[in-house]
């Protein structure tokens, strides 16, 4: 009897029965990274919108590591755009308090409200 291609790249049968099963087995090094909230957002676009690839990493074990990647990287974005956010706003303070923006109700209420400028 020809082997399988389980059989050619070393693995191994057990009878049950009538029944021949793989012998599988998990592997022993198991990362848990923690996934944050940007992590548990992609996940559930992963299974809504790329199976796929959600099949495949979770197979492969791994769709931790993947997920505790992607959640590192869009809390570093986020961050970056919070501290760009926050030098614009001292920036348009600054041009506001020397004349040289007129304030709009649009740009910065928040702001322009407990300022007492509109």
């Amino acid at each position: 009897m020809a082997k399988t291609i389980f059989e050619e790249m070393g693995g191994t049968y057990v009878r049950q029965g009538d029944y021949l099963l793989p012998c599988l087995s998990l592997l022993a090094k198991k990362e848990n990274k923690p996934v944050g909230v940007w992590g548990h957002r992609h996940l559930r676009y992963l299974k809504q919108h790329r199976k796929v690839l959600y099949t495949n990493l979770l197979t492969s074990c791994k769709l931790n590591s993947y997920l505790a990647n992607i959640d590192a990287q869009a809390e570093d974005m986020f961050l970056r755009l919070v501290e760009q956010m926050a030098e614009q706003a001292i920036s348009d303070i600054a041009m506001i308090d020397a004349g040289k923006v007129v304030p709009s109700r649009t740009v910065f209420p928040v702001t322009l409200v407990e300022r007492g400028t509109t």
